[in-house]
């Protein structure tokens, strides 16, 4: 999991790879030396659980 961060230190997008999080910055005309990209080591995905997955999994068959 990566962290895209702007210069103020906020977290702006988080990706499983380094090319969606680049392409992220190229969509919103970030330049390089206006982000920095961090390997989130230990991350994970979610898994949701209880009330949260069951209304995700309602919605996604709504679809």
């Amino acid at each position: 999991m990566y962290g895209l961060y702007d210069t103020d230190g906020i977290l702006r997008f988080t990706g499983s790879d380094r090319e969606a999080c680049i392409a992220y910055a190229e969509l919103l005309d970030i330049t390089s030396d206006e982000y920095l990209l961090m390997d989130l080591p230990g991350s994970s995905l979610l898994n949701l659980k209880g009330p949260a997955r069951e209304a995700r999994h309602q919605a996604k068959n709504n679809n």
